[in-house]
């Protein structure tokens, strides 16, 4: 995924982070890091990690509050009421708020 959007979209910053893969191909940055001035965060591995996360903390670090969850793992009820858009890849399903 990372190739691709490299390819596709060379001018973008992308920040990796996985806290069970070190990549000797791309550079990963801690998890405050991957999201602080991000309009975008997807999540494409189901990490229990991830399951944690406080949305009140990461949407204090993003521009724009929006997810692509690709293994439905945030809960809409969860991050909804913190102002994000969370599009749940594979279903179809949209869980908005109003973009900040």
């Amino acid at each position: 995924v990372v190739r691709q959007l490299k390819a596709q979209f060379p001018s973008w910053d992308i920040a990796i982070y996985d806290p069970h893969i070190k990549s000797r191909e791309f550079k990963t940055v801690g998890l405050e890091d991957a999201f602080r001035g991000s309009e975008l965060a997807v999540v494409l591995t189901a990490h229990d990690e991830y399951k944690f996360l406080d949305p009140q903390a990461v949407a204090g670090l993003m521009a724009r509050r929006l997810i692509f969850d690709t293994h439905n793992l945030l809960k809409a009820e969860r991050w909804v009421p913190a102002g994000f858009d969370i599009r749940v890849l594979g279903t179809g399903a949209l869980e908005t708020a109003p973009v900040r």
